[in-house]
């Protein structure tokens, strides 16, 4: 499910204002829909660490693939093209292909660089964020049921002082 699709499920179930005259029916229909986001936070979730988990192969290959330990037909289909300044500019030939060699502390600065890497982590990015609006909508659910006692307990209070209106002189006392 997509974020847009999200969005106007969301509109459809909880975008409207709570009306006082149909407290029963939203009191009624808190239940289904609670366990309905709470499903679709279930499966976000298991998307998101399905996620992370197929980003860690990609960054081992990262890792290598910037430390020069990939096979030399890897630099063969994808050449190193970033140019290393420093003492970084060391270049080995590995069976004919020029590898470089690079300082291990920047390892991670080339990985974290790399196009594939950003790609992969504004997916995960993306994907976190959806799990915390499904999660955030589940708790505006839990809050709904607290908005809905309040409308019936003030309509009880109202009814309530009504009545009492009606047996009770509320006028005042003449001297």
């Amino acid at each position: 499910m997509n974020i847009d699709e999200l969005f106007e499920m969301v509109d459809t179930d909880l975008g409207k204002p709570l009306r006082r005259d149909m407290t029963d029916w939203e009191a009624s229909r808190l239940p289904s829909l609670l366990v309905k986001y709470r499903k679709i936070l279930y499966y976000e979730k298991l998307e998101l660490e399905r996620m992370k988990s197929a980003m860690m192969p990609l960054l081992r290959f990262k890792k290598e693939y910037y430390g020069g330990k990939c096979d030399p037909e890897v630099y063969k289909k994808h050449p190193f093209d970033i140019k290393l300044e420093g003492k970084t500019t060391k270049i080995k030939a590995k069976d004919g292909v020029n590898v470089p060699e690079i300082i291990k502390d920047e390892i991670s600065m080339y990985v974290e660089a790399d196009p594939d890497v950003i790609k992969a982590k504004e997916l995960v990015t993306a994907q976190q964020e959806k799990v915390d609006f499904v999660k955030d909508q589940t708790n505006e659910i839990s809050k709904r049921s607290y908005s809905i006692s309040n409308i019936i307990n003030t309509q009880r209070f109202k009814a309530g002082l009504d009545k009492l209106g009606d047996t009770i002189d509320l006028s005042e006392p003449e001297d």
